[in-house]
Formats: C-alpha cells, sequence, structure tokens
C-alpha cells in the first residue's frame, strides 16, 4: 500500500495493475525513471520520496561492500563533508498577514472598539504604517529616529544607573508619569545626543563617563553636602552602594584565591557549586541560589532594570554562617601567603579588600590571634613545628638525590642506551605477554570478538576489552597507550578508558569525539572535555603512536603525542574513583558499548599511572631522550649509608604528611585566629560595598 500511494501521483495515467507481474514491471519501469532522473538531477519530489522508501527499506544497494567501485568516492565525500563548517542557525520571525488591533475599551477584553491603525507614538508620528506591511521594520526606524529623543535617554541612564548606582532619572524601567523626573535633564539630553552622533556605541559611552571628574569623586560627603543634599542628587560625591549579589560571591571566590576565569569565550551554564564566575552559574527558576538570593539577585521570571538593595538580618547572618562563605574564609586563611603572622594577616586584608592593614588593624589582629584558647595555641605551635621539621626533611633528602640525579644523567651522556629508562607504572597490557598487566596481574576480558594477534590487541568491528576492578584509589592519573588506527575517517571511539563499571564517571583518551582527526579526552556529559587545540592526525593509520593524557588534582589536563605536548592543557573538574569502584577498557568510549563509542584500531600497549606524570616521563614512556631518572636508578647509585638515610628520610616524611593532613582536615590547622580574621574581612562593609 505504501508503494502504491508513493507511486500513484507518477502514473496517474496508467491503468491498474490487475497482477502481481504487472506491478513487477511497473515497479521496476518506475524505479528505473526515478533513479535515471535523480542522476541527471531531474527527479521530482515524489521520485525522491519513492528512492527514500526503498533506502529505507534496503531494497537498494546503499554500501561500498556492495557498490565497490564507489568506494574511493564515498571517501573523498566523508573527507570534503568533514570540511564544511556546521553553520550555525538563529531564531527568526516570518511576517504574518498585517491586520489592525481592535480597541479594548478601558482595557476590558469584552469590550471590543474600533481597530486601531498600527503607528508609532502619536507625540512623535501619528503616521499609520502601510497596509501592506506588518509594521515590524516601520517602528525600528521610528525608535532610531532622529526626532525620537527616549531610546538614547533610555539607554545612557541605564548606562549611568550602573556606574553610578542611581540614574539621572531613579527609575529606569519608567520615564512616564509615574516614574521620577530626571535630576539634571540637559545632561540627560546631551549624553543622549553624544551616544546617538557616536554610532550608539556603548563602549564610547563608558569610556567617556568612567574618566569624567564626577566618577572619579570620593564617596566621603562634605558635611555641607550632607546637611544641603542628603540625596546627593548634585552628584557632590560618589554614592556609596552595595555589590550585586553575583559580584559579593565572585569577590569571594577571588579572595580565596579559588576562582576559575577560564573558560570565557565558551559560555554555557554550569551546575551545582562551580568556582567559575556567577554569570555562569546555571540558573533554575525553580531553585534558585539560596546565597544570590539573599542578596537579592532578580528573580529570573521577569526583566528588572533596577535592582532591590536591601539590608536584612539574613545577609549578615549568610555572611557568618553559610558553608560557602566559611569554607571560603578557610581557604583565604590557608592560602595568604607570608612567613609571619603580621605578613600573612596584611595579604588577607590585601586579598580581601585590596589594601594592606593599617597598623591599628595589625595590633588588633594580633592581640586576636594570642587570645585564642590554650589548645588552639598549642596545636598551631605543633603545626608550626611540624612544617619546619618537614622543610629540614625535605632539604636533607634533596641533598642526598640531587647529586646522584646529577651523576646518572652524566654517565647516560657519555655511554648513550639504546634502552631508554620510563617511569614505573601502576598497570602495564604488553599484549605480546596476554591479557593479563604485568604489574597486580589484574586480567582484562574481550568481549565482541576482541583479540590478541602477533602481540597487538585488535579492537575492531564491536570488539573491546574490559578489566577487573582496578584496586587503587584514584585521584590523579595519567591514561597512555601505543594506537594504530584502521582508518582516520572513524569518530568518537576510546583508546583506553578509566570509568566506573556502568560508565556514568569516566575518563578517556577518545578520536574524534568533538572535533574531526583530533585526539581528545572523553568525560561523561563532556564535563571536562576541551579542545587540546592539537593539530589533525594524519598518520596514526600508517603507524603506532604513543597517546598520554595526564590528570592533575588542580583540575589540569594536558595531552600528548609521541612524547611532545598535544596543543595546550586546560583546567577542567576533577573525578575521583574509589578503590575497587573502577574499571579500565580498550576499544571503547565508556560502557556500555554501542556502535557510537567503538575504536576501530590496533593497540600495542596499554599503560596506567595513578599519578600524574611530568612532561619529562611522558617523553620518556615514549622511548625519546629526557632527564627523567628513575627511582631504581637512584637507589643504585646510592652508597649503603645513603640508601639507609634515605629511608629514615622518607619514613619520617610520610609521618609529618599524615600529621599536616590531620591538621588541615581538622579546619582550624591555621589557628583560631587567622580562621575568625578571615571570615571577619567577609564581613566588614568594606567588602561588599564600594566607596
Amino acid at each position: 500500500d505504501e508503494i502504491a500511494e508513493v507511486l500513484s501521483p507518477l502514473f496517474s495515467n496508467e491503468a491498474n495493475p490487475s497482477n502481481a507481474e504487472e506491478l513487477a514491471n511497473l515497479y521496476a519501469r518506475v524505479m528505473n525513471l526515478a533513479i535515471d532522473n535523480w542522476e541527471k538531477g531531474k527527479a521530482s519530489d515524489a521520485q525522491a520520496r519513492m528512492l527514500n522508501f526503498l533506502v529505507r527499506k534496503n531494497l537498494l544497494p546503499t554500501s561500498t561492500k556492495e557498490l565497490p567501485q564507489l568506494k574511493d568516492l564515498a571517501t573523498e565525500y566523508r573527507s570534503l563533508e568533514k570540511e564544511v563548517v556546521s553553520p550555525r542557525l538563529s531564531p527568526g520571525i516570518l511576517d504574518n498577514e498585517p491586520f489592525d488591533q481592535a480597541l479594548f475599551v478601558r482595557g476590558n477584553h469584552k469590550a471590543i472598539g474600533e481597530p486601531v491603525p498600527r503607528r508609532f507614538l502619536e507625540a512623535l508620528n501619528d503616521t499609520p504604517y502601510p497596509k501592506t506591511s506588518i509594521g515590524r521594520l516601520e517602528y525600528a526606524k521610528d525608535v532610531l529616529a532622529p526626532g525620537n529623543p527616549f531610546a538614547g535617554r533610555v539607554i545612557v541612564n541605564r548606562v549611568w544607573h550602573h556606574l553610578f548606582g542611581r540614574g539621572i532619572v531613579a527609575t529606569p524601567d519608567n520615564f512616564g508619569r509615574l516614574g521620577e523626573k530626571p535630576s539634571h535633564p540637559e545632561l540627560l539630553d546631551y549624553l543622549a545626543t553624544k551616544f546617538r552622533e557616536d554610532g550608539w556605541s556603548l563602549k564610547k559611552m563608558i569610556k567617556f563617563l568612567t574618566t569624567t571628574k564626577t566618577f572619579r569623586l570620593s564617596s566621603t560627603p562634605s558635611s555641607k553636602a550632607t546637611e544641603k543634599d542628603p540625596d546627593n542628587l548634585l552628584l557632590s560625591h560618589a554614592r556609596l552602594r552595595r555589590l550585586e549579589a553575583e559580584p559579593i560571591r565572585d569577590a569571594i571566590l577571588a579572595a580565596a584565591q579559588k576562582i576559575n576565569l577560564g573558560g570565557i569565550a565558551e559560555g554555557g551554564s554550569v551546575g551545582g557549586n562551580t568556582t567559575r564566575r556567577a554569570v555562569y552559574k546555571q540558573v533554575r527558576r525553580n531553585s534558585l541560589d539560596p546565597f544570590l538570593t539573599v542578596f537579592d539577585a532578580p528573580v529570573p521570571a521577569t526583566t528588572k532594570g533596577r535592582r532591590d538593595s536591601t539590608n536584612v538580618p539574613a545577609q549578615s547572618l549568610t555572611m557568618m554562617n553559610d558553608s560557602f562563605v566559611i569554607n571560603a574564609a578557610l581557604d583565604l586563611a590557608r592560602n595568604a601567603p607570608g612567613a609571619t603572622e603580621e605578613e600573612k594577616v596584611s595579604n588577607m586584608f590585601r586579598l580581601a579588600l585590596g589594601r594592606p592593614a593599617s597598623e591599628a588593624e595589625k595590633i588588633r589582629a594580633e592581640a586576636f590571634i594570642k587570645g585564642a584558647s590554650g589548645a588552639e595555641a598549642k596545636k598551631l605551635a605543633e603545626k608550626k613545628e611540624v612544617e619546619k621539621d618537614w622543610a629540614e626533611n625535605s632539604l636533607k633528602l634533596k641533598e642526598i638525590l640531587d647529586p646522584a640525579r646529577t651523576t646518572i644523567l652524566k654517565f647516560r651522556e657519555s655511554t648513550p642506551s639504546d634502552k631508554p629508562v620510563s617511569p614505573e607504572p601502576s598497570l602495564h597490557w604488553d599484549f605480546g605477554n596476554g591479557w593479563k598487566d604485568s604489574v597486580l596481574g589484574i586480567t582484562g576480558h574481550p568481549k565482541g570478538g576482541a583479540k590478541i594477534e602477533n602481540g597487538v590487541l585488535l579492537v575492531r568491528a564491536g570488539g573491546y576489552v574490559v578489566t577487573d576492578p582496578i584496586p587503587l584509589m584514584i585521584n590523579e592519573k595519567t591514561l597512555e597507550a601505543w594506537v594504530k588506527l584502521d582508518n582516520l575517517n572513524q569518530q568518537a571511539g576510546g583508546v583506553i578508558t578509566l570509568q566506573t563499571p556502568n560508565g556514568s564517571i569516566f575518563d578517556s583518551i577518545v578520536y574524534a569525539e568533538r572535533e574531526g582527526n583530533r585526539w581528545m579526552s572523553g568525560s561523561n556529559g563532556f564535563k571536562r572535555t576541551k579542545s587540546f587545540g592539537g593539530t589533525d592526525e594524519k598518520e596514526a593509520d600508517k603507524e603506532f603512536v604513543h597517546l598520554a593524557i595526564t590528570y592533575q588534582n588542580d583540575g589540569t589536563i594536558t595531552g600528548y603525542r609521541n612524547g611532545q605536548s598535544y596543543g595546550k592543557p586546560y583546567k577542567s573538574g576533577r573525578s575521583t574513583f574509589p578503590k575497587d569502584k573502577s574499571v579500565l577498557s580498550f576499544g571503547v568510549r565508556h560502557l556500555p558499548a554501542i556502535p557510537g563509542r567503538m575504536l576501530h584500531a590496533q593497540i600495542r600497549e596499554a599503560v596506567f599511572y595513578d599519578r600524574a606524570l611530568k612532561p619529562d616521563e611522558v617523553m620518556a614512556a615514549f622511548g625519546g631522550l629526557s632527564d627523567y631518572v628513575s627511582k631504581k636508578e637512584l637507589i643504585a647509585s646510592l652508597s649503603s649509608e645513603q640508601r639507609k638515610e634515605k629511608v629514615t628520610l622518607e619514613k619520617r616524611r610520610e609521618e609529618l604528611a599524615k600529621k599536616l593532613r590531620e591538621y588541615q582536615s581538622q579546619g582550624n590547622a591555621q589557628g583560631r585566629g587567622p580562621n575568625d580574621i578571615a571570615l571577619a574581612l567577609f564581613n566588614m562593609k568594606e567588602f561588599i560595598y564600594l566607596k
């Protein structure tokens, strides 16, 4: 029936077929005619629909296997297709049939009056719009017409409002009778005229206003100004005003040195407790951020030209008790530089308030710190002793190891070896030795036809490998592999992936996931996936290439190809994998395995490290010249006395590290004083008010 429906418009004059043979002949004639017209570029819509139907029903050959003579053409087509830049779409509006809207008498939609011709404001231009036009273009021209001062006035008033804290017209959303009158009408008209003459350039207007004497005034009023002009309508001094909600949050993160200023050009909202600027924070109407809300962030259901600026107890309580502010205060106290308490306090003032502490503030801060409880003061003194011991321990270890490292590197220069020294992996699969890794004996299990041939793992046509659970707690890490692709036209296949068993969280070396012919760091929902900006891959289908991606604790992700940096590193989020809660896979981006995630390639080696390798270590793993010296080499070059001392120092180092972690986890590793001073700085009016 579907075929008959498609064919009927083509042969409306044909007699209805009476038997199967006539239908078959008709079908062949129609199909040949449609294909012939398609090749000539003359196919009608009905013929194109018929051919589409035949393709969907697999009644026409469409693969290079069935049509081998088209393989080269198909390859060339795919190559050209990747060079075509995907168009960016912009929503638009189509004009409908123009009509005049009837007047609703006194606003009552049931009391319909006479139609009112479409036109602009009568006070400016009462000429009706043409009946043949919807009127949108005419309206835009009227808004920007030289005789219309309102558009320029409204825009420059909003700019003035944001720069000076109060508009020349104090009600930026209302220039009508219910709004306030301008404090300086001549100034408003002057700025509106200048704005128009400068080509409606907001940049020029902002530059002009911020370089004026008025913008640079102090916020401290004279006694005469306070008496005669308490509302500062005459602009004798700057207006003291509170920061808006988003800058308050960003200022807290900046002072704590936790703000992430990356990804400026990428846009996109970020959910959760992100450290990016608040402008990128996801906004949901039914789940507004409580911190921003308490500081009068507007509800996104409507526009708001002038935000409310309240002063309520909830704001003070939030700044004193909110976990976000408390944690930021801990970070401020912890990260502020300084060898002494005095230097640290002064730098905390610089980070939070943009100025050093005054002498009086230093004296008060010192007295406050000395007033800490005896137990807290004792704990702070203990921590300082541990830090001092750590520094001395590190120096002694350095004095032993650095000369040995220098000697090893000089020996390498004089006696070059064909076999470079590589860093010690946490897991290593050399597929010439089978399915088990050579370090912990973790077994890889082939799926979907994956197999080892001539010492190389083959993953193609749906084949992949999944390992047993990894008995390691993983924070930092490095993924590494030697791989040769079957072809460069494939997409989104994973070489080596660390993931939860169901694939809900994963990090992977992926080929052409979001950028064709390029290596990327694949991740769940692209949360940690950004472009390295590396070059297009052109050789991996002809020879094995060495790939490595390192993940540092601070969120830095770095790519390497054949020992060299691949593009540029970037900062993103972190992923943590608990002990025995993760697996490695080879040949699939992540589990569950489906066609869009599969790699078609040969993998010679797959290596995993539970730390982020340094550049010289990656080069050494690749087999190139490097200054990397392995732990085994260092130990071999030491004397027996040095080895004993090294063991003693490293054991002590582990004990000290454990103690320092305990102090840090207790939250008062800086003592009560510095933490509370940091929190007090956030609660000073100077922190959230602009003078």
